[in-house]
This record gives structure tokens, sequence and C-alpha cells, in this order.
């Protein structure tokens, strides 16, 4: 895992910034008024100038060291972009703040 950006979300509006080596994008999440279904994201991702990037999921950690702990998981996407970016976040002990983590998707078995 990498940390890639940082998130802060204070009464269901966040601000957050990710940061790589070709990428650079800051972005708000607003909380979804519509929600459909419980497939419709929790939170929708607006980029700079308004533009909608992708959702983001509010998630409960299944497997390893970390089950039971909440997360958000986050799929940006644009034309611009090489392929969607997915990212999660993780708070802190603020639980205000988030670090935003990427990792490499493993390799499937042929």
């Amino acid at each position: 895992m990498s940390k890639v950006g940082e998130l802060n979300i204070h009464n269901n509006f966040g601000q957050g910034h990710i940061k790589t080596l070709k990428t650079d994008v800051k972005f708000e999440l607003h909380e979804n008024q519509n929600k459909q279904s419980s497939e419709s994201p929790d939170y929708n991702i607006i980029g700079e100038g308004g533009v909608e990037l992708g959702g983001a999921w509010k998630r409960t950690a299944q497997n390893g060291p970390n089950r039971g702990m909440s997360f958000l998981s986050l799929t940006l996407d644009d034309p611009s972009f090489n392929a969607a970016i997915n990212v999660s976040a993780f708070v802190r002990e603020d639980g205000e703040n988030f670090d935003i983590v990427w990792t490499r998707p493993k390799a499937k078995a042929a």
C-alpha cells in the first residue's frame, strides 16, 4: 500500500487531494442526496470546475488485521486518465482526516 493523498470530511462534506508522479487531483466529496440503491455511492466526487469524477462508498474491512474497520472506497475516472483510479481512504485517530492509499491489483491467475 502506498499513501497517495489525504481527505478531510466534516458534516458530510469532504475535500481531498491525490498526488502521484503523473496525477495531481483535488476534489470534493458531496453526500449523495439521490442514493437510489445500496450499490449507489454514498458520496459523489466532484473535481475542479464542478466536473463529476466518480463516487465513494462506505465499507467495512471483512478480512485481515483491519477486520471490522470502516473505510471509504473511492473510484475516480476521467477521459484524461489512462485508467480509473481506485483507492481507499482510512480514517486517522482524529475521526475527520483520512489517508488515501493505493494498492496495485493482484494479477489474475491464467
